[in-house]
């Protein structure tokens, strides 16, 4: 089952699901930093390290808006949403924060 959501700026849109293997993803895409490469792609499974590529796809954006100040949880990954930006992590504590100026994995 998918579900998803997009910040308030219509900037970031993050897209959770299993993918073929059976593991539960959660990947974000930064409109501003998409380009010819692709979409620059941000993704962790439930544990581990978070990773950041360009892929050539298109991330769902019919997803519901996640208010400022509103946290969204999918299976052990919390993203908050505020006016400076997405911080999501998973269960090991890695993730990260994307805005249109930064975007930073921890």
């Amino acid at each position: 089952m998918e579900a998803g959501f997009q910040t308030p700026s219509h900037n970031i849109v993050c897209e959770a699901d299993q993918n073929p293997n059976g593991a539960r993803v959660l990947h974000c895409v930064v409109f501003s930093e998409s380009g010819v490469r692709g979409q620059k792609t941000w993704s962790m499974k439930l544990t581990g390290r978070a990773n950041v590529r360009f892929v050539v796809a298109n991330i769902a954006t019919e997803v519901p808006v996640l208010r400022y100040g509103r946290s969204w949880r999918w299976h052990g990954i919390r993203c908050t949403s505020r006016r400076a930006g997405l911080t999501c992590r998973n269960l090991s504590g890695h993730g990260w924060f994307l805005s249109r100026q930064v975007q930073r994995i921890f």
